[in-house]
């Protein structure tokens, strides 16, 4: 499988659990875009999560390479309902983060509901191995994808550091 997931830049306030809230990249991340999108390595295409701190990096990459992108709301964050745009120290999440991998938090979706999702965006952009894609998402579809290509427990890969701008090959 050829394929490159890229966490996108930073946002405003990292603490803030953006989940699939629209939430603004930081200004000194914004400044930096053109210089991370030309550090990416070659692809054929480039999708992205529909949310903007995604499609900013993506349409720089794609304005940059001369392709187009698209969107995919697959590759969205998990969400977290009730707790999306608020910070971790305002919400009671003990219960939540004690049993993450089996919970939901209130009016959100669980791990195994955006696993699934993953795979079968996954699955669309390289159907066959692939060819090389380049997808623009978050850090928790990102960890769900190495759970999912590399065989890993959703502990192990949720484990593996994803730095804002970082990037992972399948």
């Amino acid at each position: 499988m050829a394929v490159i997931l890229v966490r996108h830049p930073e946002t405003v306030d990292p603490r803030v659990i953006a989940g699939q809230r629209d939430v603004a990249v930081a200004p000194h991340a914004l400044a930096a875009i053109d210089s991370r999108a030309a550090s990416l390595p070659p692809v054929q295409h480039i999708v992205s999560s529909d949310l903007s701190r995604c499609r900013i990096l993506a349409e720089a990459l794609a304005a940059q390479r001369g392709m187009a992108c698209t969107y995919d709301p697959r590759w969205r964050e998990q969400s977290f309902g009730v707790w999306d745009g608020k910070r971790w120290d305002e919400v009671d999440g003990r219960e939540y983060l004690e049993q993450w991998t089996t919970a939901t938090p209130p009016g959100g979706e669980s791990i195994d509901e955006v696993q699934r999702r993953v795979a079968a965006a996954l699955a669309d952009v390289a159907p066959d191995g692939g060819d090389h894609t380049l997808v623009v998402t978050h850090a928790g579809p990102i960890r769900c994808a190495l759970a999912i290509a590399r065989g890993l427990s959703i502990e192990d890969a949720f484990a593996v550091p994803i730095p804002f701008g970082s990037w992972r090959s399948l």
